[in-house]
């Protein structure tokens, strides 16, 4: 297995090489362009463009929470970046709040994570228990980027979060606010700063 500093050295790397290829590059949000322009400062390459995506919901986008139970807590990304991921953070707070609402005889919550590789998805739920100290539902789920599967978490979720440690734009996060899904977003993320 592979660190994940040098894999994040590695698509770091990858990253820049595409940029200082390119005629012109594009980042997306404030935080993943102020490091691209300090990073290609040194090769003289042209100043990079920045691309803020906009925030118009479809028309018809009046969602309700979800109807039924358990409330779904929903955190999407690759899992195996768990720390940088906030996952533990993610799941310290949903058991929290999970054994508050149960002391007040109020809905049952299940933590989903969505992202896993398959074959450590177990073990990733063992952690994620460990974390939420217990009395937790948590169902882990492989990673995906089938849009309809996606766009069915969110809108099934009463809740998404977003808890990274660090975040170069934050996807995920936008994608839920599009969806009108309530979204908590870690302040250390290029779309908090957007935002």
């Amino acid at each position: 297995r592979i660190p994940s500093a040098v894999q994040a050295e590695r698509r770091t790397q990858i990253e820049l090489d595409l940029a200082k290829g390119s005629a012109r590059a594009v980042a997306v949000g404030p935080r993943l362009y102020n490091r691209l322009v300090r990073d290609l400062e040194p090769y003289g390459c042209p100043k990079p463009l920045r691309l803020d995506p906009g925030f118009d919901p479809p028309p018809e986008n009046d969602r309700m929470p979800p109807a039924g139970s358990p409330w779904k807590i929903l955190l999407l990304g690759r899992a195996e970046d768990e720390k940088l991921k906030g996952l533990d953070i993610a799941a310290s707070a949903v058991g929290k709040v999970a054994r508050h609402f149960k002391s007040l005889g109020m809905a049952d919550i299940e933590l989903v994570v969505r992202g896993a590789k398959p074959d450590a998805a177990d073990a990733l739920r063992t952690k994620i228990i460990d974390w939420a100290g217990g009395q937790l539902d948590i169902v882990v789920r492989p990673y995906t980027i089938n849009s309809t599967t996606l766009q069915s978490d969110m809108l099934s979720s009463s809740l998404v979060l977003m808890p990274s440690r660090s975040e170069g734009f934050g996807l995920v996060g936008h994608e839920a606010i599009m969806c009108g899904t309530p979204v908590l977003v870690s302040s250390r993320s290029g779309l908090s700063e957007m935002l």
